[in-house]
């Protein structure tokens, strides 16, 4: 008989510790294993913990066999493996309707279970009787099961579960904006079942999404608010990463030794019951007993996995096959690929009158470029089943992520053009400078977070819409921007250009297998222009004569009041004559006149009133408006455009990706103008992303649409702008906007409001662009960006009701008054603002501001680096109205912290910042009274009592506010300094 080698003796010593620990517990049947003794039930994640023990030495015996005994032993541990998965495939499969529901839903009560019965894979307990909603248990094992699939198991059988696997993945991609339940499944840290978003989720669901995403088409051939870090983080890096030797040592010294002097590891240390006084006196000076489970099953798998890498008996790259222990590696600059293509032969050759050498559509052949929303189409179909009644990947727009690839579809190549540019997307596809600003931050996203193989390739298309002069000449800004792409430097982001030809063998490709089965040969061959919820029209109509009338200036009273006397033409019953009304359609010279009849016989009649045109079949009222919409869109009337589209109601799907874009970057959005409830707050993704996408609105809610989708474009690209905000005010934006017009025209602010709406998108922009907005007071708009406001600025009523804005301080004076006033509508604070508020609450009974109380015991049930409690802090400061009042009780909250900084016990009960404020005010108004100053400089705002001359000091300076807040917090809080104190004079 042959000997054992030393290496079959350990390998078998691993082998008896994995069966005394685990394998002993694995039910015959289903294949689970339970999570104790005492807790029957199969658990996701904890199987899954617990088989990679099974797993690894299984990879062991097979690399290391010195007999068929060993070999044996391998495909004994691997099919306990494989049993495991399919176990947990099973119950999960068995929930197949769940996973169809929560694509659409993400509701905590249409997920998947987190634990299942061990002897039949049943369920254990109902939906809401338990935190079932656990996406990192679900990614984990997507994970898992690509690694071991690419280690060589065969865990899928057919093409039914490979549809299931393929939904799962739908299932868990959008885990950065569900809240869940977490590895600890109590939500929140206040243990009272709230969901949150949990970093251990996200950070699962990113690695478990990204390989299964790569391996299914193998198959087929073959960040939190209160838990300020997710110990599941740890636990997906332990897998790959071979840890260090001191940790080992230490970890030797502590294992609990078990029958046959087997190693132990408990599921936790704690200090004896009767030595915790002892402890609290001398803090670790007690020995910690282990107690809870023993042994504690997943981690005693973790334990092994560990002890085989360090052996030598495995290698990192057999347990991590995908290699995702290189992701986070150094890796080179990113480099974009940019590809211009031209729509027609007219445009190439205007192109290259300029020295820019490109191609058209058909000349890129055998490549077809396509919109990204027949991508979006196509990815319908990936993991669709009939027989198990799954429908595939919800229609939602692909990212650039998605179409900065080749894609090889039947035997073709194809490119898919960016979403931004697709003028079925958003109106905002109309407006070429916002084109240049999108493709700016889109590249620079795409720079920063590109992590495939080979460079991304972005297709640029240059259409008719981005033609002058009657398409004579190229936009002056698409013109500019095509010259930088051939300098190789945009946006922040190193570019090259050239023909999609030669990106062929430098880019990425995705081979979509799932199409090849598919009959229906026509999908790609046409132009799918059709949008869920519009629809095409073949009516025209053609404008002549002279207008007989003029409503546009009546139609704010129609909103208000349809029966209202608008002398319009009337029969001989005294009703609305309709028919002369379409006859006047017929002969109004302008869009704008035509806009206005089509409203009246909108909001009288309906959109599917038959208008009938002389000369003409039908046409429904909607189809006109529709009409007029593209015909407005030509001709860049933007007013126009948005005054049509809030008529029809026009759905804005990008809305609800730009509002996701923001929360999952931890910022809330308010919607109105302080304070609530007219004020509304967007905190929760889903149930406000369904609403904001059926949102159909008037020509406000499309300045709002604007607005988030401009601000989500820079937290995407330049999150690092965003770092000091934590609310997004929409409503104090436009406000501030309006406010900036109105000053750069000498205008009053109601003529502001009306000044905004015939401006293009990208024309207003500046006033909002936070990048821009320096630390010195003043802004780069008003440098640069006001001429052009004051160019494109016309005449037109803005149909939405606001405060009114006096801006003639601003005329005067109004640098710092302009700064506070943009900072508080931004919501900008200090850096380290949040951290401060925590430390004076600990030295006082509460801060109240503006009648709201910030109570004190907030500090011993949040940390002081926790966002909940900046978002705290920030519901309470956000029931001020006036952001320019706003700043100034953020500055006397600064001031205050100095005061709390002293070594002194308390600085009082409740602390009235408001009061600080006035008592500051009342110091300024008097040295500048007894100065000599006239009625001008002592001018009081009368919403706040705050002179208009103390908001526009300078923070520094003995005439600065700092300088009376300082003053006034200690008078305030005198009471509570030690007598050595030296009072600030």
């Amino acid at each position: 008989m042959r000997s054992r080698s030393n290496s079959g003796v350990r390998l078998d010593a691993f082998a008896r510790l994995v069966q005394e620990t685990i394998l002993c517990h694995q039910n015959p049947v289903t294949g689970l294993l339970p999570a104790s003794e005492q807790q029957k039930d199969a658990w996701v994640r904890d199987n899954v913990y617990s088989i990679l023990a099974v797993w690894g030495l299984g990879m062991a015996y097979r690399k290391n066999a010195d007999r068929d005994e060993d070999k044996a032993k391998a495909y004994e541990l691997e099919q306990s493996v494989v049993k495991l998965m399919q176990g947990l495939l099973q119950c999960m499969m068995r929930q197949v309707a769940k996973v169809e529901k929560f694509k659409h839903t993400q509701s905590t009560k249409d997920c998947l279970h987190a634990k299942y019965h061990t002897p039949t894979c049943a369920t254990v307990v109902g939906d809401d009787q338990w935190g079932h909603l656990q996406v990192d248990a679900t990614s984990l094992y997507l994970l898992v099961l690509a690694q071991m699939t690419a280690s060589g198991l065969r865990i899928i059988s057919n093409l039914d579960e490979v549809a299931f696997i393929q939904n799962l993945v739908f299932y868990i991609e959008a885990a950065y904006k569900v809240a869940d339940y977490g590895m600890w499944e109590r939500g929140d840290k206040t243990n009272q079942g709230i969901p949150e978003l949990n970093g251990s989720s996200v950070g699962m669901a990113k690695v478990g999404k990204n390989e299964k995403v790569g391996l299914l088409t193998g198959i087929v051939s073959c960040n939190c608010h209160s838990l300020l870090l997710g110990g599941g983080i740890v636990l997906f890096l332990m897998c790959v990463t071979v840890q260090v030797q001191e940790y080992r040592e230490a970890l030797e010294g502590i294992l609990i030794r078990g029958k046959h002097g087997i190693k132990l590891v408990p599921e936790l240390y704690a200090v004896p019951a009767d030595k915790v006084e002892d402890e609290y006196r001398n803090p670790h000076s007690v020995d910690r007993m282990a107690a809870g489970q023993l042994p504690h099953m997943w981690g005693q798998s973790l334990y092994i996995v560990g002890s085989l890498l360090a052996e030598g008996f495995l290698a990192p790259g057999e347990i991590d096959p995908l290699n995702r222990r290189f992701s986070t590696g150094f890796k080179p600059d990113v480099v974009v690929q940019v590809s211009v293509v031209a729509e027609s032969k007219e445009i190439r050759d205007l192109l290259r009158d300029y020295g820019i050498d490109v191609q058209t559509v058909s000349e890129v052949l055998p490549i077809r470029v396509m919109p990204a929303r027949i991508l979006s189409h196509i990815y319908v179909k990936l993991g669709h089943c009939k027989k198990l009644n799954l429908t595939g990947r919800p229609y939602r727009h692909i990212g650039v992520l998605g179409t900065s690839k080749f894609y090889e579809i039947r035997n073709r190549t194809y490119t898919f053009t960016p979403q931004f540019i697709d003028q079925h997307h958003f109106y905002l596809a109309l407006d070429n400078q916002m084109i240049v600003e999108m493709l700016r931050t889109e590249l620079a996203y795409l720079s920063s977070c590109w992590r495939m193989t080979g460079r991304p390739t972005l297709t640029f298309p240059i259409t008719q819409n981005m033609l002058v002069d009657d398409g004579e000449n190229i936009d002056p800004c698409i013109l500019s921007t095509l010259r930088k792409l051939q300098d190789g430097y945009f946006g922040g982001a190193r570019v090259q250009m050239a023909n999609l030809s030669t990106f062929l063998t430098t880019s990425f490709h995705t081979k979509l297998s799932f199409m090849d089965a598919d009959s229906d040969e026509n999908f790609l061959d046409e132009d799918d222009d059709e949008e869920e919820d519009n629809e095409d029209t073949e009516h025209t109509f053609t404008p002549c004569g002279i207008s007989l009338f003029t409503l546009f200036t009546l139609l704010t009273y129609i909103r208000e009041n349809l029966r209202v006397d608008l002398h319009l033409p009337r029969d001989a019953q005294g009703n609305t004559d309709f028919a002369a009304l379409v006859s006047h359609l017929q002969e109004c010279p302008t869009l704008q006149d035509q806009a206005d009849i089509l409203y009246i016989l909108y909001a009288m009649k309906g959109a599917d009133w038959m208008v009938n045109i002389s000369g003409q079949c039908g046409a429904t009222v909607r189809s006109l408006l529709e009409e007029l919409y593209i015909k407005a869109g030509a001709s860049k009337e933007w007013g126009l455009i948005r005054y049509i589209s809030g008529i029809l109601k026009k759905r804005v799907e990008v809305l609800a990706e730009a509002c996701t874009d923001l929360i999952s970057h931890h910022k809330q959005l308010t919607v109105g103008l302080p304070p609530e409830p007219r004020e509304k707050v967007i905190t929760n993704q889903h149930r406000e992303n369904n609403r904001l996408k059926g949102l159909k609105g008037d020509l406000k809610e499309h300045y709002i649409f604007y607005i988030m989708v401009y601000l989500a474009m820079y937290v995407r690209s330049q999150p690092s702008l965003f770092g000091d905000m934590l609310r997004l005010r929409i409503g104090l934006i436009m406000q501030v906007m309006a406010t900036e017009l109105a000053r750069s025209l000498h205008c009053s602010g109601d003529d502001g409001k009306v000044h905004l709406r015939p401006l293009e998108s990208s024309t207003t922009s500046p006033a909002i662009s936070i990048h821009e907005l320096g630390h010195t007071g003043a802004t780069k708009t008003e440098r640069t960006g006001i001429r052009k406001l004051k160019i494109k600025a016309k005449e037109a009523p803005l149909f939405f009701n606001s405060v009114s804005v006096s801006v003639a301080w601003e005329e005067r004076q109004g640098q710092w008054l302009r700064r506070r006033r943009l900072d508080g509508a931004i919501n900008r604070v200090p850096m380290g603002f949040y951290q401060k508020v925590w430390k004076i609450l600990q030295k006082c009974h509460g801060l109240s501001i503006a009648g709201y109380v910030l109570p004190s015991s907030t500090t011993r049930e949040m940390t002081e680096g926790e966002i909940k409690f900046a978002v705290h802090v920030e519901s309470v400061l956000n029931h001020v109205p006036q952001p320019e009042y706003r700043q100034l009780l953020v500055e006397a909250v600064m001031v205050l912290t100095l005061v709390a900084d002293m070594e002194i016990p308390s600085i009082g009960g409740i602390i009235h910042i408001d009061r600080v404020v006035h008592m500051a005010n009342d110091l300024f108004f008097q040295d500048q009274k007894s100065s000599g100053a006239n009625e001008f400089f002592l001018e009081k705002d009368p919403a706040t009592g705050i002179c208009n001359f103390f908001y526009d000091s300078a923070p520094s300076g003995s005439y600065g506010t700092m300088t009376y807040l300082s003053k006034a917090v200690v008078t305030y809080v005198q009471d509570f300094l030690p007598s050595t104190s030296c009072l600030m004079q």
